[in-house]
């Protein structure tokens, strides 16, 4: 992994070659969902698909983009017909330890974890990584033992 970190810093990318003064600035995308892998199921449809190449082509390009978005707890659902003919669903709870995502961590190595006041009660949000290239995404978490229902 050195050697692919170093190889990734050291090559010329095109905004360095293009647009040098770009780089030492960063780009903030914020969507709802991002369709990266089907390991990473957090997508529906066109919004996903069109954030998830936005950030690949950023990667790409050696734009220095950062996206934000959400960690679902579950992904798509499974359909099954019931004996009267009825669709049914079938929600499963993801199991994040098989995914290309890590939780996000702070200089001092601390889960990177925030409150938010939201109405008379604080909610706590987790921040989880997925390296895309060069492009970071963060998504953030509220399914956590600490906000109740």
């Amino acid at each position: 992994m050195a050697r692919l970190e170093a190889a990734r810093a050291a090559q010329n990318t095109w905004i360095e070659s293009h647009f040098p003064e770009i780089g030492s600035r960063s780009i903030a995308y914020f969507s709802a969902e991002f369709a990266l892998h089907q390991s990473l199921p957090i997508y529906a449809g066109g919004l996903g698909v069109l954030a998830g190449d936005h950030c690949k082509e950023a990667s790409d390009l050696g734009l220095p983009l950062i996206g934000v978005g959400f960690m679902y707890p579950q992904g798509y659902f499974r359909q099954s017909i019931t004996i009267d003919g009825w669709q049914e669903e079938v929600y499963e709870k993801l199991n994040w330890t098989d995914a290309p995502i890590e939780p996000a961590v702070t200089p001092d190595g601390k889960p990177c974890v925030t409150a938010v006041p939201l109405g008379n009660r604080t909610v706590l949000v987790a921040v989880w990584r997925v390296r895309l290239g060069r492009v970071k995404l963060y998504l953030l978490d509220t399914d956590l033992e600490e906000n109740a229902p």
